[in-house]
């Protein structure tokens, strides 16, 4: 069986699970919230540009003082983690959906997940 060079444990080692405060929009979304056409520009100012660099120094002083790319968890935690936040599917399932062969859930329970 071929391996998918996306899911081995090289790659895995190499992951940092990045959570985002912020929601980038195509377009206006349910909030009333709309994309921002000029973010590129404004991300790219030589303020925020030295900014960024500032926090790239201060990882690679990190990873030099470590002398590899290291992680608390293992890699089957790196990997359970990246799928659920790649699968927010699965993870509903996962995390509210309970397995009862001979239960049955009205329609309107189960939409209020959602």
């Amino acid at each position: 069986m071929a391996i998918d060079p996306i899911f081995t444990d090289a790659v895995f080692r190499r992951f940092i699970v990045t959570e985002w405060k912020e929601k980038f929009r195509s377009e206006i979304d349910q909030e009333g919230h709309a994309k921002n056409p000029n973010l590129k520009y404004e991300l790219t100012t030589e303020e925020e540009l030295s900014g960024i660099l500032n926090l790239l120094i201060k990882v690679c002083k990190k990873l030099v003082a470590k002398g590899a790319l290291t992680h608390e968890q293992s890699i089957k935690q790196l990997r359970k983690e990246w799928k659920e936040k790649a699968d927010p599917i699965s993870q509903f399932i996962r995390s509210c959906l309970v397995q009862d062969v001979n239960g049955i859930t009205p329609k309107a329970n189960s939409i209020r997940y959602l």
